[in-house]
């Protein structure tokens, strides 16, 4: 009964790669949608590997401005097979001041003099 026992790290590893092939196969088989967007697609692979974050202010407020990529190479150890695996984002966060004057009727909150409520305060 040696044999099954000499077998059994090449069985572990065997049955690894025929999950990883079969995960892999399905993905490509049924992933019918595709980024159709090329600006899109392109400003992303311009982005520089790691993240970047600044600030902008203006008059009216200030934003938040990231981008960030991450692409790593990933293989079992001893093989010819890998994954690259390839994360791009981009981001904002405008904050900005607004009037009460300014916004539709139906984003105002209506105050209430009857109930002793002051109206509300108007900032810049």
């Amino acid at each position: 009964m040696p044999i099954p026992i000499a077998l059994s790290p090449v069985a572990g590893m065997l049955a690894r790669y025929v999950i990883l092939l079969a995960i892999a196969r399905f993905l490509s088989r049924h992933h019918t949608e595709r980024l159709d967007d090329v600006a899109a697609e392109h400003a992303l692979d311009r982005l520089d590997e790691g993240v970047h974050m600044h600030r902008n202010e203006s008059a009216d407020g200030y934003a938040y401005q990231g981008s960030g990529r991450i692409r790593r190479v990933l293989s079992p150890v001893a093989s010819r097979f890998g994954v690259e695996v390839d994360f791009a984002a981009i981001g904002r966060l405008r904050i900005r001041k607004i009037h009460t004057d300014d916004q539709p009727a139906s984003r105002r909150r209506p105050h209430n003099p009857a109930a002793g409520e002051a109206e509300a305060p108007r900032f810049g």
